[in-house]
């Protein structure tokens, strides 16, 4: 059994995540990389150096339910890179996962999609033991990691609850991948509630706890003292509702 298989590697988030894997999996984890085109995965693999068998290679046809089912038995972990989630082969690799048992990791950012797959395979998934980890990249991380350390934090140090949090980022270089531009093109309008992916909602006095700092003005722009000038950031929904979903998920 394989540990893990990284889907998509030949694409650009894939050959990133390749590149890195490379470099830092301890000789003892075995891998692979997938994808559409066996040339394609073969130069990846000859330009990053890799070696069988500690980093095999797995041509598929990702447009098929059964081949999808057969790789994913053969590992014990998914790395799916392959976007948009919601109009390629995201929903069968999750289902795939979901049913057998096998660990799940993306970097979606598709909300709707993402309360579909949740609403329909949460349960699976509990049952066969699978972890299903989606919007594990930019879109959420960088949020919901602050928050959860800045709510642990007061708790630990001064026992006191989490009111509100304000994750601001001052500075940011790069640009979107392809497949990050794919996904927004293809979004369906949705507004998503903070607490819309939670599986519990807020009872009626969380609901009612209004935030400390001051609310954005009519021009969407929020001034707070010793910070400065804020706009929302285009990933805040699904940020918010990542977070929302954390925040039942910790123990």
């Amino acid at each position: 059994m394989i540990d893990i298989v990284l889907l998509g590697a030949t694409g650009y988030t894939g050959r990133l995540c390749a590149s890195y894997m490379a470099q830092v999996l301890p000789g003892n984890v075995s891998w692979a990389i997938a994808g559409r085109s066996k040339s394609k995965l073969q130069v990846l693999h000859r330009e990053l150096q890799l070696e069988e068998p500690k980093c095999a290679v797995y041509a598929l046809d990702l447009a098929s339910d059964e081949a999808i089912s057969e790789l994913v038995k053969t590992c014990r972990v998914i790395v799916n890179t392959i976007g948009p989630y919601a109009t390629t082969c995201g929903t069968a690799v999750i289902r795939a996962c979901a049913e057998n048992g096998t660990g799940y990791v993306d970097c979606s950012g598709e909300p709707a999609w993402m309360r579909g797959i949740i609403a329909q395979y949460d349960t699976i998934a509990c049952k066969s033991g699978s972890r299903i980890i989606m919007t594990a990249g930019w879109a959420a991380v960088p949020a919901d990691l602050s928050v959860y350390l800045a709510a642990l934090k007061l708790q630990r140090h001064f026992s006191l609850p989490t009111r509100e949090v304000l994750v601001c980022l001052e500075d940011v270089r790069g640009s979107f991948s392809g497949g990050s531009l794919s996904s927004l093109c293809s979004l369906e309008p949705v507004n998503m509630a903070p607490f819309d992916l939670s599986p519990v909602p807020r009872t009626k006095q969380q609901a009612a706890k209004t935030g400390v700092l001051p609310p954005p003005n009519a021009f969407d722009v929020q001034i707070v003292d010793e910070v400065g000038v804020l706009v929302e950031s285009t990933h805040a929904q699904i940020e918010e509702a990542v977070v929302g979903r954390s925040w039942n998920q910790t123990p």
